[in-house]
């Protein structure tokens, strides 16, 4: 493969850590192979986007912190939703979910719940949902609960099952 940018050949690597900003999120890629070039070019190997995304909804749906702008609109995507159907859907003005996307507003514990569980609704096989609903609750528990507490973890996929095409949520 050429590098796209002095198009020199690239080599293919494991790094331990490697950005993905073209996720929309904060987004870190762990022990995840990787084309690279002398040149700082550094490129994801993802073999199987469709399901990759779906670890990312997973994770996302379970994060331990707040749902955040990019969050909430990688989801909302995800779920094929303009902002306005998903207000309709989670009983909001389309306005609020606008400034939740922008950061301009926090979202309140109880919206946040209502997305994650949107999301559930429409991306999680049914045979999984049960299970992701019982994740949510208690993620939502030690969240929202001032006297739990909740660590901050980064949202970071690692390559293992990714890679190898495997279900995200099993």
């Amino acid at each position: 493969m050429n590098c796209p940018k002095c198009e020199k050949e690239m080599r293919k690597e494991v790094l331990e850590k490697v950005p993905f900003p073209e996720s929309g999120l904060d987004l870190i890629l762990q022990n995840w192979p990787t084309w690279t070039c002398d040149c700082g070019v550094a490129m994801p190997e993802i073999k199987h986007p469709d399901i990759f995304k779906d670890y990312i909804v997973r994770d996302l749906i379970l994060l331990a912190e707040p749902l955040d702008g990019d969050a909430i609109l990688f989801l909302r995507k995800r779920m094929g939703f303009t902002g306005a159907r998903l207000a309709s859907v989670i009983g909001v003005n389309r306005v609020e979910v606008s400034r939740w996307e922008n950061d301009a507003v926090d979202i309140s514990p109880h919206y946040d719940l209502k997305i994650r569980l949107e999301a559930i609704e429409n991306l999680v096989p049914e045979k999984f949902r049960d299970r992701m609903k019982l994740g949510v609750l208690d993620v939502m528990h030690r969240l929202y609960n001032p006297d739990a507490e909740a660590d901050e973890i980064p949202l970071q996929v690692t390559a293992d099952a990714a890679a190898a095409g495997e279900l995200a949520f099993a």
